[in-house]
């Protein structure tokens, strides 16, 4: 009987939820292009407008993205069940400590560079928190699917210093609840079967 109760409220708050679909895309720098920017994306939290301070994790787990692999695409990160309710901003955690970041100056194999912040120190993880468009917040109603797109801006979040192999990182991101461009959404992951 207890079993039955716990199933039944379940489906209940399941009932409740919907989905976001969080995209990424990367538009790409215009002076110094990069061969390689891989970086960790740890967690995206969205903050309702409740005003409790209520927010619901997006990523089930940190994952590893190579942003000029996303330049011509946008890649679906995920889809998650979301508490229904209006979403105002999104706190977007990344993650330099391992990040491997290789310029293109021309040669053979490129330059590794060594992400650092404003002050010259190593790049650790760095929150950012961005509020969506007051007439487009990020709604999820029952059973229904909302986007959630990304756009990490590469020219804006990079200074790069070809000499010193250093890259002063200050990340800059868009977050859009509306589509933002035209781009081709990819999907990755393991295959788990064909019909």
């Amino acid at each position: 009987m207890k079993k039955a109760c716990v199933a039944l409220c379940l489906l209940a708050l399941a009932a409740c939820n919907g989905t976001a679909l969080v995209t990424l895309t990367a538009t790409p720098a215009s002076v110094t292009s990069f061969l390689t920017y891989r970086v960790a994306l740890v967690s995206l939290s969205l903050q309702d407008s409740a005003g409790g301070g209520s927010s619901e994790q997006v990523l089930p787990a940190a994952l590893s993205v190579d942003l000029t692999q996303v330049t011509d695409v946008s890649e679906i990160l995920g889809a998650s069940t979301i508490k229904k309710g209006t979403y105002t901003s999104v706190t977007v955690t990344v993650d330099y400590s391992n990040a491997l970041i290789v310029a293109d100056d021309g040669s053979l194999n490129g330059v590794t560079l060594t992400p650092v912040d404003a002050h010259g120190q190593p790049a650790g993880r760095v929150s950012l928190t961005l509020q969506f468009d007051a007439n487009n917040p990020l709604g999820i109603t029952r059973g229904s699917t909302s986007q959630l797109a990304l756009d990490f801006r590469l020219s804006a979040s990079n200074d790069v210093d070809l000499t010193a192999k250093t890259v002063t990182v200050t990340p800059f991101l868009i977050g859009s609840a509306l589509f933002m461009d035209a781009k081709p959404l990819r999907l990755r992951g393991p295959l788990g079967g064909v019909n």
